[in-house]
């Protein structure tokens, strides 16, 4: 093979390579978004069944 082959190949599974940690980087990213959000609205959950359950008693 010539040497352009060889660099293209290279550069190919670099970008793959690439490509492929990003795409981890962001399914990581978006699971651990996914939780935190689910635990701040559970904490404003309990939040609005307090001052519901507090003004109900006014």
């Amino acid at each position: 093979m010539t040497q352009s082959k060889d660099g293209g190949r290279w550069l190919r599974w670099l970008l793959l390579d690439h490509l492929l940690l990003i795409v981890v980087i962001l399914m990581i990213a978006a699971l651990l978004s996914t939780l935190y959000f689910k635990s701040t609205n559970q904490e404003r959950q309990r939040d609005y069944e307090l001052q519901r359950s507090i003004s109900t008693q006014l």
